[in-house]
Order: structure tokens, then C-alpha cells, then sequence
């Protein structure tokens, strides 16, 4: 009856963890929480980035090629982003942008700059001043697509060994449970 009573505990409160979690992430301090995980967990965090900004230069170059102004551009890549911090760099620089700064000066300006490499933030300024931003916006999408690829197969590698480990693990706890019962079965019938 007792191990009953800690399987009901332990179901119980993995259900309320689930709908605590659940509803916390519908909250805006919630997605803040869960945004600021996704960008600063150490290997998936720098994917994440990689992705987000893969995704915004590349919507900027094309944007920017095809005639659309820069604050055009900058607002559907707002629109593009769901998490908060890189929807708050893109609205801050936006806003900065409207009072006159330089594209790179107002990422720059921005709390949330360290998002974006630096020496990207010096292609973005060469760009600017060369008339060739939108050139420049599509080789840091490669670039950081390339990045991006490489992130994927480092940890594919690192996930490879753990998970020969756990399949280890769980096939070796189902034969321990099934023949630790016939190793009994047999010291008993040999008494």
C-alpha cells in the first residue's frame, strides 16, 4: 500500500509540474523566463542564436535587395522572431534607427547586443558605409548557416555516446528483470 501511495505522489506532482509549467509559459514574465533559457543554455542556446539570426539577415537581405526600407525590413523581422530578446533588439533598434542612427550603431546601442557577434556588427557597418548592406546581410546568413549546420553535426556527436550509454542502461535493467527471477527460481529448487 505505501509504494501505491508514492507512485499516486509522484504522478500527482509530475501532472502539477506539467500544468505549473504549462500555464507559467503562457505568462510574459514566463516567456521571458523560458526565452532567456533558450538563448543562454551553453550548446543549444548558441544554435538557437544561430537560427534566429540566420533567419532575420536573411529576411533583411532580400527585403533590402528588393527595394523595401530598412524599417520595413526591421519590422517584419520583429514579426519573424518569437523570442522576446531578439524581438526586443530588433524593436530597440528600430527605434533607434527612427532617431537618426546608423543600422550597426543602433544594434550597438542596444541592451541586448551581445546576441550578435561583434565582428558581425563590423560586416553590418562596412555594408552600410559601402552601400552593399544587403550583400553583406546575406553572407552573415551564410555564414551563420554554416554555423548552424556545424553546431548540428557537434552535437549530434556529443548526443551519439550518451545514448549508446542509456540504451545500455535500459537493456541491461530488462535482462537483469528477467532473469534475476529464473536465478532464483533456481537456488531455490536446488535447496
Amino acid at each position: 500500500l505505501g509504494d501505491v501511495n508514492i507512485m499516486a505522489m509522484i504522478v500527482t506532482s509530475m501532472i502539477f509540474a506539467y500544468v505549473f509549467i504549462h500555464f507559467f509559459r503562457q505568462t510574459q514574465s514566463g516567456q521571458k523566463f523560458f526565452d532567456w533559457i533558450k538563448v543562454h543554455t551553453p550548446i543549444f542556446g548558441t544554435m538557437f542564436k544561430d537560427a534566429v539570426l540566420t533567419r532575420s539577415m536573411r529576411i533583411m537581405a532580400t527585403m533590402v535587395n528588393t527595394g523595401v526600407s530598412l524599417l520595413d525590413a526591421l519590422d517584419v523581422m520583429k514579426m519573424s522572431c518569437e523570442n522576446y530578446y531578439f524581438r526586443k533588439l530588433w524593436t530597440l533598434t528600430d527605434a533607434k534607427i527612427r532617431d537618426g542612427y546608423q543600422f550597426s550603431e543602433a544594434i550597438l546601442l542596444s541592451p541586448d547586443s551581445h546576441l550578435i557577434a561583434p565582428g558581425i556588427i563590423q560586416m553590418l557597418r562596412a555594408g552600410e558605409k559601402s552601400g552593399k548592406l544587403a550583400h553583406v546581410c546575406d553572407k552573415v546568413s551564410l555564414f551563420y548557416e554554416k554555423k548552424l549546420q556545424n553546431s548540428i553535426r557537434t552535437a549530434t556527436a556529443l548526443i551519439e555516446p550518451l545514448m549508446i550509454i542509456i540504451m545500455g542502461g535500459v537493456i541491461g535493467t530488462i535482462a537483469i528483470a528477467l532473469l534475476l527471477p529464473v536465478f532464483r527460481i533456481s537456488s531455490v529448487m536446488a535447496k
